[in-house]
C-alpha cells in the first residue's frame, strides 16, 4: 500500500472513531499494541532481526438491532531503517519504515428475511476447523507467513458468507470468494517457490546474468472465484462439521523455467509460477471427556496437479525441453488430532499430532509433526512459565537424518490486566527435508510487550 492510500485509510479509521464517540452504547473500540524485538543467535553473533512490531485498532458499530459493521486496521513498523544512500537520511519513510494494512472490513446482517439467516459481506476472517491453530480444513483465508513462528496465522479475505442456523442450533454455511488470495510471505523471503533447484547441469558453465520472475495474474479475476460450504451440528455433546472447498492453493507452484543464452558466457533465466486448483473435503469434531478437551480434523485434498517445464539451450543450439512433476494429481489426506487439560495445581497441557504441515501439498511429501505446550501460572496469574515446541519426522526409517526440533521456552509477567511482558527463545535443530528442518539457522531470542484495550 502506498503512502497516499495509507493516509486515506488512517483518515477513515479516525472518522469512524469520532462517529463512535457519539453513540457509545451501540459501539465498541478494541485493539492492541505489540512491541516485538528479536535477535538471531547463530554463529555467536546477536544481530537484530528486521522484524515488525504492530498495532491494531478495531471499531464495531451496531447500526441497528440486526446490522453490525466492523472496521479494523493494522500498522506494522519495522526495527531496522531502510537507509542505503545519504539522500535517505532526509526521508522519514526510509528512516522509519512501516506498513498500514486494512484488516477486517465487513458488515453483517442478522436474521435477514427469516430468523436465523445471516449475511456477511466484506473483508473477513472465516475460521473453520476445531484444532488449536493447526487447522487442516481452514482454507478460505490465505496463510500469513509474515511471522514464520506464528503457526496458523491467516489474512482476511474479501468474501460473501451466508449462514443459516436451524431451530435445533445446527447450521449450514455457504461462502463465495471472488478471486484467488495469495499467501503473505515474510519480508525477507525464505520460501522456495521452485527457484532453488540445481541448475548447473543445464547451464554448461555459463553464468546467470539476468533473472525474471513472473506470477500468473490471470487468476485474480471472477472466472477463478472460490466456493465453500459447511454443515455443522452437535450430537452427544460433541461438535461436528463437514465441509467442502473448491479453490486454489495460496502458495504458487512453479510452472515454467526458461534459460536463454545472452552471449557465450552468460544466460538469462525466466521463471513462471501459478496457483494450483484443488478440491478439499473436510471433517472435524471436538468435545470434552472427564474435563479433558479433545479435537480432530481431516482434510482430503484433490489437487489438479502441477508440472514444471524446463527449457534450456542444447549442445547443438536447439532448445532442450524437460518436464518435472511438482505436485501429483493424486488425492491425499492431512489430519490433526489433539487434546488439552488443566491440572488442579494450575499446569495447562496442550498436545497435538499433525500429519502434513501447511506448506506441504503432495501426498508423497507429508511429514509428521508432534507439537505441545506447557503453561504454569502462579502469583495470582501474574507470572507464567511456558515451554512449547515441536518435533518433525520426515523419514521414520532414518530419523537421525530426517528430523526437525523446535523448543520455545518463555517467561511472561502481567503487572496489569491489560499488559503482558514476555522473554523467550526459539531453539531449532534439524536435518533433511521438512518445515522445521528448514529453520535450522533461525535460532532467536525475543522480548515482547503487548498492551490490549
Amino acid at each position: 500500500m502506498n503512502r497516499r492510500l495509507a493516509i486515506i485509510f488512517a483518515v477513515v479509521l479516525f472518522a469512524g472513531f469520532t462517529c463512535i464517540s457519539s453513540a457509545q452504547a451501540q459501539s465498541d473500540v478494541s485493539g492492541f499494541l505489540r512491541v516485538d524485538k528479536r535477535f538471531l543467535t547463530s554463529d555467536a553473533d546477536v544481530p537484530m532481526v528486521d522484524f515488525y512490531s504492530k498495532a491494531r485498532l478495531e471499531l464495531k458499530r451496531w447500526m441497528s438491532e440486526d446490522l453490525l459493521t466492523v472496521v479494523s486496521g493494522e500498522v506494522r513498523f519495522y526495527d531496522l531503517s531502510g537507509v542505503s544512500t545519504s539522500s535517505d537520511l532526509s526521508r522519514p519513510d526510509s528512516q522509519m519504515p512501516f506498513e498500514v494494512l486494512p484488516w477486517e472490513i465487513y458488515l453483517k446482517a442478522h436474521n435477514l428475511f427469516v430468523d436465523g439467516l445471516d449475511l456477511t459481506l466484506g473483508k473477513q476472517r472465516i475460521t473453520w476447523g476445531t484444532a488449536d491453530k493447526l487447522n487442516q480444513t481452514d482454507n478460505l483465508n490465505p496463510d500469513d507467513f509474515s511471522d514464520i513462528f506464528d503457526f496458523g496465522a491467516k489474512v482476511p479475505s474479501t468474501a460473501a458468507m451466508l449462514a443459516y442456523t436451524f431451530p435445533n442450533d445446527w447450521s449450514l454455511t455457504a461462502v463465495w470468494i471472488p478471486s484467488v488470495r495469495p499467501v503473505l510471505l515474510p519480508k525477507a523471503g525464505g520460501f522456495d517457490l521452485g527457484g532453488s533447484m540445481d541448475l548447473s547441469p543445464l547451464l554448461g558453465g555459463a553464468q546467470i546474468a539476468a533473472q525474471e520472475d513472473h506470477l500468473d495474474a490471470g487468476l485474480f479475476d471472477l472466472e477463478h472465484s472460490m466456493q465453500a460450504v459447511k454443515f455443522a451440528w452437535n450430537m452427544l455433546d460433541i461438535d461436528f462439521s463437514v465441509s467442502y472447498f473448491h479453490g486454489y492453493d495460496d502458495l504458487p507452484v512453479p510452472t515454467a523455467l526458461t534459460i536463454t543464452p545472452i552471449d557465450q558466457d552468460n544466460v538469462g533465466i525466466r521463471s513462471d509460477s501459478s496457483f494450483m486448483e484443488e478440491h478439499i473435503v473436510g471433517l472435524d469434531f471436538a468435545g470434552e471427556l472427564f474435563t479433558v478437551g479433545y479435537w480432530a480434523e481431516v482434510a482430503v485434498v484433490f489437487p489438479d496437479g502441477a508440472s514444471l517445464t524446463i527449457t534450456a539451450p542444447g549442445p547443438t543450439g536447439d532448445p532442450v525441453i524437460q518436464e518435472q512433476v511438482v505436485v501429483k494429481d493424486e488425492a491425499y489426506a492431512k489430519y490433526t488430532v489433539g487434546f488439552d487439560y488443566t491440572f488442579s495445581f494450575g499446569l495447562y497441557v496442550n498436545l497435538q499430532y499433525m500429519h502434513g504441515f501447511f506448506v506441504e501439498r503432495d501426498g508423497h511429501e507429508l511429514n509428521d509433526y508432534f507439537l505441545g505446550r506447557l503453561e504454569w501460572k502462579f502469583l495470582d496469574d501474574t507470572l507464567k512459565l511456558a515451554l512449547g515446541g515441536g518435533c518433525q519426522i520426515s523419514d521414520w526409517g532414518d530419523v537421525s537424518n530426517a528430523y526437525g526440533l523446535v523448543i520455545m521456552p518463555e517467561v511472561s509477567y502481567k503487572p496489569y490486566d491489560n499488559l503482558e511482558i514476555a522473554l523467550g527463545a526459539f531453539v531449532i535443530e534439524g536435518e533433511g527435508e521438512g518445515f522445521f528442518s528448514a529453520l535450522d539457522d533461525q535460532d532467536q531470542v525475543y522480548l515482547k510487550a503487548k498492551a490490549s484495550f
